[in-house]
């Protein structure tokens, strides 16, 4: 009676009830860790049934090139079986300079393609099974993931890892990966106190600056100042008791007048230390520090890393804080659009691809937007809105250009008294 109530039931429901009477082999690589994790390498037909059983949620890091695939069919096996809410794709890529054994990266690239994990990891239902070709990376990843959730130290999540039998650890570049992270988030997350940070507004160009302070070593950073409004600034600075340490341009700006020179005159007339002016190198213009893609900028236990985004103007920068929670993308990404891309060098096609590459695909999508203008009272965005609500960018890179090469904008009214200043930091 017991075989013929199953057969009746087979008959019936068919193949997904094999599937739950019949559990499939596990999958190459297979590591249980706990009721929420596992780990594993490549998936193939059993592996996915194998999964569909065990696992709400699915965490795969091969990048799905001709070289790099983790299973029969790549992501869209496990997209198909799971759906996109439960399944997540982060490519790992191992050659890039983040998991190399000579630490050739700067400290963003591990903190941005640590971020993609934990966002990833966060946003799928328990339990989760990360995978990729050999279970090398996804040990990699997990080991990350819960060292810096857990407060764990490098040695201690290592001593766990091979015990575990992760295969990582036979790279040194992986393993470099691991300790960077773990090392560059514990500290992080170990500050005690909160950023000091203001945006201020000028009302003629509707530009907005930008003030970000240690609230410890009282180091300030003020991010594109107006001439008009640098005594304002200034006065902010000195009532909060805080020394300006740099004055930092995200490009040469077209229509208003940098307060940077302006700022560094108040500051000796007023006794303090000097500010250093901080702009691009690649911009033609003066400053004390012309920074490049992944410079940094300390302010206490604070740092501003640097990001190439041009393409509005060729030397325009956007500048993210070290936990990656605000981007000051200037005119590169404004809220639900861009700046104009018609002078001073600019490019829609460069636009459109350091903006996706440099920000909406690099960054959290819980990062705030803090753009130079906003012209709609609108005074921040997110990685995440502008993915999916910029009306431009969502475009194609064809469509973009198209729009951008049609908008017929006027000439900025004060451009011809702007730039030559700016170019000097407005010291004229």
């Amino acid at each position: 009676f017991f075989f013929l109530s199953h057969l009746f039931t087979i008959i019936v429901h068919g193949i997904p009830y094999l599937e739950h009477i019949i559990m499939a082999a596990a999958p190459n690589g297979y590591i249980e860790i706990s009721n929420d994790f596992a780990i594993c390498g490549a998936l193939d037909d059993d592996g996915i049934i194998f999964m569909k059983q065990k696992f709400a949620g699915c965490l795969y890091l091969c990048n799905d090139s001709s070289s790099d695939v983790g299973t029969p069919n790549g992501y869209n096996s496990i997209q198909s079986v799971l759906g996109s809410e439960f399944s997540k794709h982060v490519a790992f890529d191992p050659n890039a300079p983040e998991y190399q054994s000579t630490c050739s990266a700067v400290p963003f690239q591990v903190l941005a393609s640590y971020s993609k994990y934990e966002e990833a990891i966060d946003s799928l239902p328990k339990p989760v099974l990360i995978c990729c070709k050999s279970g090398r990376r996804a040990g990699a990843v997990y080991t990350a993931y819960r060292a810096c959730n857990e407060g764990i130290s490098f040695p201690e999540i290592l001593e766990f890892a091979t015990s575990a039998g992760f295969t990582f650890t036979g790279s040194e570049g992986f393993k470099a990966w691991v300790a960077n992270s773990i090392s560059l988030v514990s500290a992080i997350r170990s500050r005690k106190h909160p950023l000091i940070f203001r945006q201020l507004f000028e009302a003629e160009s509707s530009t907005m600056t930008y003030l970000l302070a240690d609230p410890v070593s009282k180091e300030a950073v003020l991010i594109d100042p107006v001439l008009e409004t640098a005594e304002r600034d200034f006065n902010l600075v000195q009532e909060l008791g805080l020394s300006l340490k740099y004055v930092a341009n995200t490009h040469v700006h077209a229509d208003h007048i940098t307060g940077t020179g302006k700022l560094k005159q108040l500051c000796a007339a007023a006794g303090q230390p000097p500010c250093s002016s901080v702009i691009a190198a690649v911009s033609g213009a003066v400053a004390d520090f012309k920074v490049s893609e992944y410079d940094a900028l300390r302010f206490g236990s604070f740092t501003l890393f640097v990001l190439s985004t041009p393409g509005h103007t060729q030397g325009c920068l956007s500048f993210v804080l070290d936990d990656l929670s605000r981007v000051f993308t200037g005119d590169a990404l404004l809220i639900r659009g861009c700046g104009r891309t018609d002078f001073q060098g600019g490019s829609a096609a460069t636009l459109y691809r350091s903006v996706h590459s440099r920000l909406l695909s690099n960054l959290p999508g819980s990062c705030f937007v803090y753009p130079a203008h906003d012209y709609k009272g609108m005074s921040c965005s997110t990685i995440a809105e502008e993915r999916t609500l910029n009306p431009r960018l969502t475009k194609s890179e064809e469509q973009f250009v198209q729009i951008m090469d049609n908008l017929n904008l006027a000439r900025p009214k004060k451009m011809d008294e702007s730039v030559p200043a700016n170019l000097v930091c407005g010291l004229f």
